[in-house]
């Protein structure tokens, strides 16, 4: 698998960097990170620039910040495609710790069943969220406006983001603010989790005041 970094990667250690990078992945499975990487998330990491980051054919890792044990930086505002194969991404960083900082991110989907983050994927805490554009163009996908752990989101901190499933069955999860969901086609359920929300297209509502 290619792990891709636009900044510091360290095999192991702690690593710190963080432009305004372009990555391009190639064919087969492998990850995009938009700034600092530690291998095997075994060391901590910071920095966060504004990244462009595309993802070839195959599945695919792509965060839009960096990737380590914890991670902190302000998040930078990044624009994330998946490829035609699917996968996953995260607008800001993602850990098996915490995270700190959040930029404004465009995550799209790349026609196949696919987990998309607005903010941080973390096991820990995760202390920020950003105003988010959430797309799922096809597949089944699962869809998070805010900070999460794919089984719930984390945390207070949420933004007012745009989540759109496209088409599929797709689960939409909105965070703690003031969001957009839009199922779209095909069976959707779609949680606000407590924020002030606007549904369309969703044919299971919940979290809604």
């Amino acid at each position: 698998m290619d792990r891709i970094a636009g900044d510091s990667n360290t095999e192991g250690g702690t690593a710190s960097g963080g432009g305004n990078d372009r990555l391009y992945g190639g064919e087969g499975n492998g990850s995009l990170v938009g700034d600092s990487h530690s291998t095997f998330l075994a060391g901590d990491v910071a920095g966060a620039g504004d990244d462009v980051l595309k993802a070839g054919p195959g599945r695919e890792l792509v965060i839009g910040d960096s990737e380590g044990r914890n991670a902190s930086g302000d998040g930078g505002d990044d624009v994330l495609y998946l490829g035609p194969g699917g996968g996953a991404a995260a607008g800001d960083h993602n850990t098996t710790g915490n995270a700190s900082g959040a930029g404004d991110d465009l995550i799209r989907d790349g026609n196949e069943s696919s987990i998309l983050i607005g903010d941080s994927a973390a096991d820990g805490s995760a202390t920020a969220a950003g105003d988010d554009d959430v797309q799922g163009l096809g597949g089944d996908d699962l869809l998070f406006g805010d900070n999460s752990n794919v089984a719930a989101t984390i945390g207070l901190a949420g933004g007012d983001d745009r989540l759109d499933g496209g088409t599929g069955n797709d689960a939409l999860f909105a965070g703690p603010a003031a969001d957009s969901l839009d199922g779209g086609a095909q069976t959707d359920s779609c949680d606000g989790e407590g924020g002030t929300d606007t549904f369309a297209r969703c044919e299971a509502v919940s979290g809604s005041p």
